[in-house]
């Protein structure tokens, strides 16, 4: 199954750990991991988001070479702006 179909796995853990079991300090500490579950799940989306954006970027520097695709030299202002963005994403995670 595709992803966009699937419910993702943290999320659902989250779901599954958000069901009463047992006492309230244990239902206490479930939420709390359902909701961690739900903050790590965010951050790998936005994570994805960020290496995405950056692999279209770099993409669009490569050149056709009549037999197969070739990647120029870079100017700086392209690579670095890769560099800055992912540098800033990494930077956000904790």
């Amino acid at each position: 199954m595709t992803e966009s179909i699937k419910q993702p796995e943290a999320k659902r853990l989250a779901d599954e750990l958000e069901r009463p079991v047992g006492t309230q300090s244990t239902y206490s500490a479930m939420q709390q991991a359902a909701a961690e579950l739900r903050r790590l799940h965010a951050e790998v989306e936005r994570l994805r988001a960020v290496i995405s954006n950056a692999a279209h970027k770099l993409e669009q520097q490569r050149v056709w070479g009549g037999m197969d695709w070739t990647y120029p030299a870079m100017h700086p202002r392209v690579w670095r702006a890769v560099l800055e963005q992912l540098d800033a994403a990494l930077k956000e995670t904790k």
